[in-house]
């Protein structure tokens, strides 16, 4: 079977393991010491949640994964890819990834490196450790995740299956993985994924198209956070607007960078207005299978740093951009934003 090494063992990295030894292949996970001790030998709880109103969830237990804590334990070892879903931020924490590339990729030109952040800095950093190009692939995770229960959560959409960060269940949404890269590894890689029920499609550029949703994402979540995570407050705030026309500037940028695309610059003109955010925020709460508001502070003010470092990458690009120089609106959200006063004070 294909074997797999995904780093981090959290709410991606478990319905990513989950989906790949439904389809086949032999999966272990990289994580810290102190989450290795508590998976070992215990199970891992999943639950997959149905959009529709009607739909059943689906919950599973798996122990089919092997746990490893360090680069050295893995020499020798051979693996077809080895998946990073840990935050851009993490890539640069301590010298893991450089011994990873070192002791686990270099010595086997077959295995890839899939990376699944996508913040303009990210390819650099791991084309600074001479990992050979042909060995890396952009991933792009599609899916929605969290760790249950979600803090502060106004109703239980996924019951908990233990106390302990590692084996508390992990809910998910829309089960679906996007691959670019060598036809060598993506093809094989979305062939898994395929059988194990997490539908994988290969792009041209995912790195791109992520670029894009990236653009409407990290204003929003910056404004939202501007709000106290509350949609009614930004309903009320006067930030529609500036959050919008961020998400308008930061969509330039992506066009710039990555090149035209007609739907996301149709999407800018037409879509990306304060009227339909409006809707969006009192549609959300009611669509979704669980609390998106809970989710959202949880998740984001989790991975905050790795938000900042995507606004950042978005307005040094802009600098570059023509008649994007002041980018106005991003520039008034993040003027309005703890962790940019607290980095300025620093």
């Amino acid at each position: 079977p294909r074997r797999y090494l995904i780093v981090g063992a959290g709410a991606v990295g478990q319905p990513l393991c989950a989906h790949l030894v439904l389809g086949g292949a032999s999966v272990a996970f990289l994580v810290k010491e102190k989450y290795a001790a508590e998976s070992k030998g215990n199970a891992l709880t999943l639950e997959w949640l149905s959009m529709l109103p009607w739909g059943k969830s689906l919950r599973t237990t798996f122990t089919q994964f092997d746990v490893y804590t360090s680069a050295l334990e893995l020499k020798d070892q051979a693996f077809d890819a080895v998946i990073l879903t840990v935050a851009s931020t993490a890539l640069r924490q301590g010298e893991w990834l450089k011994e990873l590339a070192d002791i686990v990729l270099k010595p086997s030109p077959t295995t890839a490196l899939v990376f699944t952040t996508s913040a303009m800095s990210d390819l650099a950093l791991l084309e600074s450790l001479e990992i050979p190009q042909n060995q890396l692939v952009q991933g792009g995770i599609s899916f929605i995740s969290w760790q249950a229960p979600l803090p502060d959560e106004k109703f239980e959409a996924v019951r908990s299956a233990g106390k302990s960060k590692m084996l508390a269940t992990v809910g998910y949404v829309l089960p679906s993985f996007l691959l670019s890269g060598p036809a060598e590894h993506t093809k094989p890689l979305a062939e898994v994924m395929n059988r194990g029920k997490m539908p994988c499609s290969i792009l041209k550029d995912v790195e791109a198209e992520q670029a894009f949703a990236e653009a409407m994402l990290m204003p929003l979540l910056v404004g939202l956070e501007n709000c106290d995570w509350s949609f009614s407050t930004m309903r009320n705030s006067g930030l529609l607007g500036t959050t919008t026309g961020a998400m308008r500037e930061c969509l330039q940028v992506a066009q710039a960078e990555a090149g035209p695309n007609k739907l996301w610059k149709f999407l800018s003109f037409f879509v990306v207005r304060s009227w339909n955010l409006y809707l969006l925020s009192l549609a959300a709460p009611w669509v979704m299978p669980f609390d998106i508001q809970a989710y959202l502070k949880y998740h984001f003010c989790k991975v905050g740093d790795q938000t900042k470092q995507y606004i950042d990458d978005f307005r040094r690009a802009g600098e570059h951009s023509e008649g994007l120089n002041a980018m106005p609106n991003l520039a008034a959200l993040v003027g309005k934003n703890w962790r940019w006063k607290m980095a300025k004070a620093a």
